[in-house]
């Protein structure tokens, strides 16, 4: 039901959405899309308590598989818990770089920004992001763009 909600919003801004393997992205004019997309990701997405530590790491860094890059499997908070969706292979695109998604803390809450395409930026270089020990298990550390030296 809130997905419906979240789509109606968007196809009144001029974009539209898919949901796929229980996640929902938008599609729209880049501009457009950046400010919708954090917007609804904030709505949608945001929980009072963090996400559990991933105690077992499945990542493939880029030009593992070619023609393809690996989505993290990530924490989903779903009916009061939370609950693993495992990562995929998705096909590559041409030019453009995957940024993963990540729980970013916001106040005293944490919100999914949801992974995207992202295409090169004149003068940067991209720092890829990273699993990085946290207790008893891991945490993603998402990349960065960097001035280029």
């Amino acid at each position: 039901m809130r997905e419906l909600f979240f789509v109606g919003v968007l196809a009144s801004s001029g974009c539209w959405a898919a949901t796929r393997h229980g996640n929902l992205y938008v599609h729209a004019d880049p501009v457009a899309a950046v400010a919708t997309a954090i917007t609804v990701a904030a709505i949608a997405n945001a929980v009072a308590t963090p996400p559990p530590v991933v105690t077992t790491v499945e990542y493939y860094p880029p030009g593992t598989r070619a023609g393809f890059v690996w989505v993290n499997g990530r924490w989903v908070y779903s009916q009061n818990g939370w609950v693993w969706q495992a990562g995929f292979w998705q096909a590559e695109r041409q030019g453009y770089l995957w940024v993963q998604g990540a729980w970013v803390p916001q106040g005293n809450q944490y919100v999914w920004v949801e992974g995207h395409w992202d295409a090169p930026r004149a003068g940067f270089v991209w720092v890829e992001g990273s699993w990085v020990q946290q207790g008893n298990g891991y945490v993603w550390a998402p990349g960065r763009w960097e001035a280029a030296r």
